[in-house]
């Protein structure tokens, strides 16, 4: 992933990490790793969902909710963030989740589809820090939509 304005690059593979560099930086960059957050109290975690929806709801009292950017994905694997959530099919496409499971997956983090599965086509799922999964799980995984 690439970020013109900032002059900043993102790029994991796997069994290689995942990596930031500074455009004209070193070809390989410095390691970015996920959050060590493993509490659902003192996570923040982004939904993408046109308007409220009842995993906002569920969420807004007991976790930090933040508005959804295009930045989320490098916020996730820089520790900004601990989860991000696409309740239901249409917040997100195959073509915008593919290149951010391996590299979440590089900085220590999860990607799951409603079943649990890594199913990307689905249109939701849920990237996270990989420590808060089955609290968040417990509480949302009944009101995503596929």
């Amino acid at each position: 992933m690439s970020r013109p304005v900032v002059r900043r690059r993102w790029w994991g593979a796997r069994g290689l990490g995942a990596h930031r560099c500074d455009e004209g930086g070193s070809r390989a960059g410095e390691s970015v790793h996920v959050s060590d957050v493993s509490s659902l109290a003192a996570s923040r975690i982004s939904v993408w969902s046109q308007g409220p929806s009842p995993v906002s709801e569920r969420l807004a009292s007991l976790a930090q909710l933040v508005e959804p950017a295009y930045d989320d994905y490098v916020d996730l694997v820089e520790g900004r963030l601990e989860a991000i959530v696409f309740p239901h099919p249409g917040a997100a496409y195959a073509w915008d989740h593919a290149p951010f499971v391996v590299m979440v997956a590089e900085a220590g983090g999860r990607f799951h589809d409603p079943v649990g599965s890594m199913r990307i086509d689905l249109g939701s799922g849920i990237f996270t820090n990989g420590r808060i999964d089955a609290e968040l799980d417990a509480l949302i995984l009944p009101y995503l939509t596929m």
